[in-house]
């Protein structure tokens, strides 16, 4: 009785369903076009995930997850999702105590947590950890598209990253140039304000790492100076004051003396050095350098750049804040100056400074301390009696 009662509104809704059908083939080929024009993944997952990937700045661990346009940063409590024409630089450094492998993505505008941004994206791996990804999904024409990923990706964990990103988004990757110090490192020792870290001296940048990661392109710098340089033997560092054509001044201190040679020489060829007497060394420019993988690539930023050079204004005072290095530096010239004017400047616990040698003595100050000698002698033996 049931199925007698729904066959007549059965036949009654078929052809509304016949009409529905038709009206579901326009849609059908609409569907495509929106996905592709909006570059959503209906598959929720993209072409390579990497799994806690260490983190600098901002601090903590994130899954590293690779599309075709974008990649995105999952956290314990932030997640973002970043596209690669955000990227303006790829930076490839290893630390000074070669244990540790630094890769940089530099981003403009940058993410934010909260009131802080953070402009550069900082991954530090141990050079010696291992990384599997066994389920990269490669598209049918990965290597024409994306030359360099494979299925699977196995090797350091830092050089996976590495070569992910590079394939990717088809970006060069920064690296640092023949720069050595003394002890034949990549990179020189010296502090940004209170914070100790390292300043990688590149083909066309300085890039002070890590907290916080400062960047400085050379054709920014209106001049450089090296501050400390002369001051005494005690004194065993120096600074380098770095004057922005924006006004801005960076100050990095307590670089070791040692490290003042090179880096003399190879900034002398690159910025403007201010000598100690106020003349300024004009610099060869970046003319010479060449857009290899060692290099930087060109890109253009929003930062303001001057062409042409203006006039010099004066410099603003600079408060150099030795927190985190030398804090005797100023009391080791003092004492520096004492020692080297000992003969004219008296020592406070001399008694007899600035009086000479053969000199005759006051009889009445020898007739007083002889008195005070008895009097200490007749208390000594009145106190042996009692």
């Amino acid at each position: 009785p049931l199925l007698h009662t729904l066959d007549p509104l059965l036949h009654t809704l078929d052809p509304l369903l016949h009409t529905l059908d038709f009206c579901s083939a326009p849609l059908t080929s609409f569907l495509p076009q929106v996905l592709k024009k909006a570059d959503i993944i209906t598959s929720g997952r993209g072409i390579i995930r990497m799994p806690q990937m260490p983190m600098l700045t901002p601090r903590g661990k994130y899954d590293i997850e690779l599309y075709t346009s974008y990649f995105k940063m999952h956290g314990h409590r932030y997640d973002y999702k970043i596209n690669y024409d955000t990227i303006t630089r790829l930076t490839y450094l290893i630390k000074p105590d070669e244990r540790y492998v630094l890769f940089i993505i530099s981003l403009d505008p940058p993410i934010r947590q909260g009131h802080t941004s953070y402009p550069h994206l900082l991954f530090q791996f141990p050079i010696n950890d291992e990384l599997v990804v066994d389920d990269v999904a490669l598209p049918a024409d990965a290597e024409t598209k994306y030359p360099g990923l494979e299925n699977p990706m196995t090797g350091a964990t830092h050089e996976v990253m590495r070569d992910a990103f590079r394939a990717i988004t088809k970006m060069k990757l920064t690296k640092v140039g023949s720069f050595r110090s003394n002890y034949d490192q990549q990179a020189v020792k010296c502090s940004l304000k209170a914070n100790d870290g390292y300043l990688y001296i590149m083909e066309r940048n300085l890039f002070f790492l890590h907290k916080p990661p400062t960047y400085i392109r050379y054709d920014a710098i209106e001049s450089v100076e090296f501050a400390r340089v002369g001051t005494g033997l005690t004194n065993r560092t120096f600074d380098l004051i770095v004057l922005l054509k924006n006004d801005t001044t960076h100050v990095f201190t307590s670089l070791s003396k040692e490290e003042y040679g090179n880096l003399l020489q190879f900034l002398r060829g690159k910025v403007d050095i201010k000598e100690a007497d106020g003349a300024v060394t004009r610099g060869m420019g970046l003319a010479g350098d060449s857009d290899s993988d060692d290099d930087e690539e060109e890109y253009s930023t929003t930062r303001s750049g001057r062409t042409s050079r203006p006039a010099r204004r004066s410099r603003p005072t600079v408060l150099i804040d030795r927190a985190g290095g030398d804090d005797d530096s100023e009391s080791d010239e003092d004492f520096m100056a004492a020692e080297e004017d000992e003969d004219e400047v008296p020592e406070e616990y001399d008694e007899h400074a600035g009086d000479d040698e053969d000199a005759p003595v006051d009889e009445d100050e020898e007739e007083e301390e002889g008195g005070a000698e008895e009097e200490d002698e007749e208390e000594d033996e009145e106190y042996v009696q009692e």
